[in-house]
């Protein structure tokens, strides 16, 4: 029988045509090679299929799945669910179709595993395609779970997982938003990290699928965020939530109760000792003040108590 590769890189296709033969090559050319790429088509009529066979034929890394077309599919979860299920490996790598991992990719993050005893591991990220900006994502565990609360802690592209922990917990595929669905419902229950290099490129364009159902995201953001909130401050109230979600959504805060509340809870999820961190939640005040439809003596005042906790 043929030895399972350390690594199982899953990447879910679907009208992926146009890029998709430079994130598999992508993988291909990893530095850290013993592993199984399966790239699991969702239906695709574009010719995606076929770029993947060709690419199986040439390297025996490389698997295929052929999933029948269903129309109520809201994401790449089905897919990926399907080769996590075949996958070999004793980590899970996803990868998407239109993004590019870095050569190093898999090297730098299974050395951070193995170092810090992770079970989940991330990397910064950079966008590209109609513009090149860095994302960046918190390091640390504790960082992470404050990050949380207002975002996905990783691109799901640079998401390396434990295999046992990754088929113990399949994908949503009821949402649009399975990686932060996934994240949140984890995060308190496994070893999160992130990588301090930039290990995937991550395309923006208009076909892209956190463009073209970016409403339903945002809505499905929200529901996860909830849940999560509550779940690790099971002592906060309804008031709190709806005052952090205001400026996760970058919305005007509309009373003076609500922004002290909101500067509460940001001074709070900036505690754990990450500087990058703190000046995130430094700027998320900030814009919070700014855009509050609430009395400009009464914003400067609560502005101040906060900013010693937050920073300016």
């Amino acid at each position: 029988m043929k030895r399972a590769p350390t690594v199982s890189v899953v990447l879910p296709a679907l009208n992926g045509a146009p890029h998709l033969a430079e994130a598999i090559g992508s993988i291909l050319a990893q530095t850290f090679d013993d592993l199984e790429l399966i790239v699991a088509d969702d239906g695709s009529d574009d010719g995606s299929r076929e770029i993947a066979e060709g690419f199986a034929e040439r390297d025996a890394r490389v698997r295929t799945i052929a999933l029948t077309r269903d129309p109520a599919t809201l994401s790449g979860a089905r897919a990926d669910n399907a080769a996590t299920r075949l996958a070999r490996g004793a980590f899970i790598a996803r990868m998407d179709q239109d993004d590019v991992a870095a050569p190093e990719r898999l090297a730098v993050q299974l050395a951070l595993m193995e170092a810090q005893r992770l079970d989940v591991c991330g990397s910064q990220a950079v966008y590209f395609g109609d513009r090149d900006d860095p994302i960046w994502f918190p390091e640390g565990h504790d960082a992470i779970l404050s990050e949380l609360v207002f975002r996905p802690a990783m691109v799901h592209a640079a998401q390396t997982t434990r295999a046992d922990a990754r088929r113990a917990a399949p994908l949503d595929e009821t949402t649009v938003a399975e990686d932060y669905e996934w994240q949140t419902r984890m995060a308190g229950r496994l070893g999160f990290g992130n990588a301090r290099e930039t290990l995937v490129r991550y395309r923006r364009h208009p076909a892209q699928g956190s463009q073209v159902r970016r409403t339903a995201m945002l809505r499905d953001w929200s529901r996860f965020r909830f849940r999560y909130f509550f779940e690790r401050f099971p002592e906060a109230r309804l008031q709190d939530f709806r005052a952090v979600n205001l400026v996760a959504a970058r919305g005007a805060i509309g009373s003076a109760d609500a922004l002290a509340r909101a500067g509460a809870w940001l001074a709070r999820l900036a505690e754990p000792p990450d500087p990058r961190l703190k000046a995130r939640m430094a700027r998320r005040w900030a814009s919070a003040c700014e855009q509050a439809s609430v009395a400009p003596d009464a914003v400067a005042a609560i502005r101040a108590s906060c900013e010693a906790a937050i920073g300016p």
